[in-house]
């Protein structure tokens, strides 16, 4: 009889741990734990024609993980399209004026976690054009 006990608390316990760290995860959020969500509040919180600061300053707000505005220079095309293809998995940005953002662990279910990576891309006079999403997946 307490093996079968033993067993019961310890499915309870891992049952009510997964519950509570998925609701913890979703009160962490200040950005929102969808893409439609974040969609939602960037296109709130930012306009076209913002400076590189300015979409800086929001993420800083926001508690949002990112690097700093990255101002490379045109690559040859060439080794951008060899880039694509070692890429296959998404569009490379080597080649833009861009700050990039993750918005961390929307999403955890044992054992992969899902996070939400935010590409804004500038044009040629350092004003934010548009912003992309992508889910990121982290697990064994």
């Amino acid at each position: 009889m307490r093996p079968f006990l033993s067993t019961v608390v310890i499915l309870f316990s891992l049952l009510f741990g997964a519950i509570s760290g998925e609701s913890s995860n979703r009160e962490t959020g200040s950005l929102g734990t969808t893409k439609e969500e974040i969609q939602l509040r960037l296109d709130e919180k930012l306009r076209k024609g913002a400076t590189p600061k300015e979409v800086l300053t929001v993420l800083d707000r926001l508690k949002v993980d990112h690097s700093d505005y990255l101002n490379r220079p045109v690559l040859d095309p060439g080794l951008v399209a060899q880039l694509d293809h070692v890429n296959a998995g998404g569009p490379t940005y080597l080649n833009t004026r861009r700050i990039q953002a993750i918005v961390r662990d929307v999403k955890r279910n044992f054992p992969v976690s899902e996070s939400i990576q935010i590409i804004f891309l500038f044009d040629e006079h350092d004003k934010f054009v548009k912003y992309e999403l992508r889910s990121i997946f982290t697990g064994p």
